[in-house]
This record gives C-alpha cells, sequence and structure tokens, in this order.
C-alpha cells in the first residue's frame, strides 16, 4: 500500500507499507544446496520448515520534502526506512545425523537460546529452518539544503546531509552455529556495512 501527497504549499510527501511473507523448500528460491537430502531422496517436503531468508513482515518507508516559506530558497527532506528482521537458523554442525556431509540442517530444538559475553543476544527459536529472527532495521536520513539563484541560469546550492541520524547499529544476523560458541549469537557485522551517522557537506555550482 502506499499514498502519495502532491506537492502544494512546499510539501511533498510518500508513505509506503508492505507486508509479506515468504515460504518454500529453499532458503532463497534460488539455486540453493538440498540440505534434506539423504541418499537419492531429496525430502523437499521435510523442508518446508520455515520462512524463507527473504520473509520480512514488515517494510514502512516514509520520505518528505518542505521549502521553507519566505527563506529564499531552503528546503528540508528526509528518508525514513524500518523493516523487519530477517530470520536465521539455529544449528549445530557437530553432527551429521541423517549422514548426508551436510551439517547445516543440524537444526536445535525450539527453545530461548542465548549467546555468551559482550554484544550476544538472546532469540526465542520456533525450530527448523529460519526459526529465529534477527534485529529489525531503522534508518533516518535528512537534508537541508539552500539554493541561491545566480545571474543568468546559474545557481549555487548548498546542502548538508546526515545519514543514520538517530546513529542506529542495524547488526546483521549473528552466527547461530552453536558449536563455534565464540561467536554464537554474538553482533558482530553491521547490515550491508553501515554507515553509523555521517555527515556530509556538498556544494554544487550549476551553469
Amino acid at each position: 500500500m502506499s499514498a502519495t501527497k502532491r506537492q502544494s504549499h512546499g510539501l511533498t510527501a510518500r508513505l509506503s507499507y508492505a507486508y509479506s511473507k515468504g515460504r518454500g523448500n529453499t532458503s532463497t528460491g534460488q539455486a540453493d544446496t538440498i540440505n534434506s537430502q539423504a541418499l537419492g531422496d531429496l525430502r523437499l517436503t521435510g523442508n518446508e520448515i520455515g520462512p524463507t531468508n527473504v520473509d520480512r513482515p514488515h517494510i514502512l518507508s516514509m520520505s518528505a520534502s518542505y521549502e521553507v516559506p519566505r527563506t529564499g530558497g531552503l528546503k528540508v527532506s528526509g528518508v525514513i526506512q524500518a523493516r523487519s528482521g530477517t530470520p536465521f537458523s539455529l544449528i549445530d554442525t557437530t553432527f551429521d545425523a541423517d549422514q548426508n556431509g551436510i551439517t547445516t540442517n543440524e537444526y536445535l530444538p525450539a527453545g530461548t537460546y542465548s549467546g555468551a559475553g559482550e554484544d550476544a543476544i538472546t532469540v526465542d527459536y520456533s525450530g527448523g529452518r529460519n526459526g529465529a529472527r534477527g534485529r529489525n532495521f531503522l534508518s533516518v536520513d535528512l537534508r537541508t539544503g539552500y539554493q541561491i539563484r545566480m545571474a543568468g541560469d546559474r545557481s549555487l546550492s548548498l546542502f548538508v546531509d546526515v545519514f543514520n541520524m538517530t546513529n542506529e547499529p542495524n547488526f546483521a544476523n549473528p552466527s547461530g552455529d552453536r558449536r563455534a560458541a565464540a561467536t554464537f549469537l554474538k553482533l558482530t557485522t553491521i547490515f550491508n556495512g553501515g554507515p553509523t551517522r555521517t555527515v556530509q557537506f556538498n556544494v554544487r555550482y550549476g551553469f
């Protein structure tokens, strides 16, 4: 669903929301390794036990731009994005119970699990593939700019951009392998590499 406010009185805005679920017997629906296979039996039905990697129940996006009146060219705009965390599995690669040479389907039983040490988290796990869910995502980006009109078609624009204004860390999913105790359920990586709160100054000359 989406709604758009057309530009009037210097303001334009857009709001969009999506509710989605992803199910299937592979994680991404692409050329995935079938980790449920035993001998010649793919056992695909038995692998339909959890959401796919791209399952995101809620996705919200808001953007707006406002030309401040009686300022001679001051414009403020921003984008807010919020998304549900993505699912991941809790496993123990110490074992290969079905003896198929693959340990990534050795799922832990349903329950509550916690990592150890600093930056560790606790998750409620429903069991099976992708039975846990990572942290939600939130990003707030703002821009303030001023345009100075010059003789002819020339102009000088000054901008200040603030990325991730709330400095939300937005961690990627942690390791779900209990065998690797040092990293099990520990937040160590920023989603897509960041950014942390970043301020950027821009000057643009148009002619």
